[in-house]
């Protein structure tokens, strides 16, 4: 069964969470940068402990007719301690509730002639109080200390991502610079007459992996741009014919070395899509090379494009060794695999970087459509599925 990602309507993915995580994420920072300057300077941090007690006292008395006289005349004082604990430290915090509970006392509590100027109730009632105070103030401290080490861990895990994105464009750009070179000796050698036919297998075979060393490297210089999100799109009205003729001329020759078949539905080429070509190509070349690698020898793959439900689906679908129900969605993620890419594959070809369906997701997302992959279980082949919205009518 399909498990497509989650979509709006028009099959675009949802922007309001991560929206919503932008605005906590900078109210985090933001308190994390009062916290520290509170901590390094002693004059911020009680000027903060007597604004909270102010604030809470201030928010009591205009309660007054709403809230007992005495009794647990603590309402207000609870958050404010708690804000002071989180911008300004435990030390803060404590000064806070100590200050809340006397405000308490003397305000909001009446007096009697025993138990020190309070009824017996009362006591109970303040320690209480206090207790409570010191039990959410070393909470909240606790919590954003935690929450502390976890975005310092998260920060130094985007410098390493970073550096990471950095270097992979660099080998790439390192290993691009001789295939060139290679492609245009291969070129020059087949033209020759004179070769042997053994002699051209083995430069047909040498084409093949040039090209496949080629769409390697490509795919690592996008990886960086998807990660940086600055993969560009020159999207035109345009029919899927040409796409698919392209795919066909790209991989025939591939498959056939592997003893695999290509098969190209031309019966959705006429379905008009507003996109870019190259990306759409590299999109399912991705695909289709994923089904070659997974498949065994004598498989077929299979490509069609069909109108479903107002919108382009072409599907690439192969006899291969299926995906495991837990590996549907993860395969598209950048750099991960599937639980059957340890095991050998066709030509002793290994299984990838994790890559390909990344990129073929991020292709799709931006075209305004989505990706996803359809296995009835491992053993059992694989479908992948590229959706795409029609282009409007002329």
């Amino acid at each position: 069964m399909p498990v497509p990602p989650p979509s709006d309507a028009a099959g675009r993915a949802p922007t309001r969470l991560p929206a919503l995580r932008g605005l906590f994420g900078g109210l985090g920072d933001l308190g994390s940068a009062v916290r520290r300057q509170a901590e390094s300077n002693g004059l911020l941090r009680w000027g903060l402990v007597i604004a909270a007690v102010g604030l809470g006292l201030g928010l009591r008395f205009a309660l007054s007719g709403a809230l007992p006289a005495s009794g647990f005349p603590f309402l207000t004082f609870f958050p404010v301690v708690i804000a002071a604990a989180w911008l300004a430290g435990l030390r803060a915090g404590l000064a806070a509730a100590a200050l809340s509970v006397l405000a308490a006392r003397w305000y909001f509590m009446a007096p009697v002639q025993q138990w020190g100027g309070l009824a017996g109730p009362d006591w109970i009632a303040l320690v209480f109080f206090a207790a409570v105070l010191v039990f959410d103030c070393v909470v909240v401290d606790g919590l954003w200390r935690a929450l502390d080490r976890a975005r310092e861990a998260q920060a130094r895990l985007r410098a390493a991502d970073q550096r990471k994105n950095e270097t992979l464009a660099v080998i790439a750009h390192e290993l691009r610079n001789p295939l060139q070179p290679l492609t245009h000796a291969v070129a020059v050698l087949e033209r020759d007459p004179g070769l042997s036919p053994a002699s051209r297998r083995a430069l047909a075979i040498a084409r093949r992996q040039v090209r496949q060393q080629a769409r390697i490297v490509e795919d690592l210089l996008d990886a960086g741009r998807v990660a940086r999100g600055e993969m560009t799109l020159q999207c035109r009205p345009m029919r899927l014919g040409p796409v698919l003729e392209h795919l066909r001329e790209s991989f025939d020759e591939l498959l056939a070395g592997r003893g695999q078949v290509l098969e190209v539905d031309e019966a959705g080429g006429g379905l008009a899509v507003v996109g870019d070509e190259a990306r759409l190509v590299q999109a399912l070349g991705n695909l289709v090379a994923n089904a070659s690698k997974f498949s065994p020898s004598g498989a077929r793959v299979r490509v069609s494009a069909a109108e479903v439900g107002g919108r382009i689906e072409v599907r690439v679908q192969d006899g291969g060794r299926g995906l495991a129900p837990q590996d549907l969605q993860r395969v598209f993620a950048l750099y991960e695999q599937g639980t059957e890419a340890g095991r050998p594959l066709v030509d002793g070809a290994s299984a990838g970087l994790g890559i390909g369906l990344a990129i073929v997701r991020h292709i799709a997302e931006r075209h305004g459509g989505r990706a996803w992959a359809e296995s009835e279980g491992e053993g059992r082949g694989a479908c992948f599925v590229l959706e795409l919205p029609l282009a409007p009518a002329a």
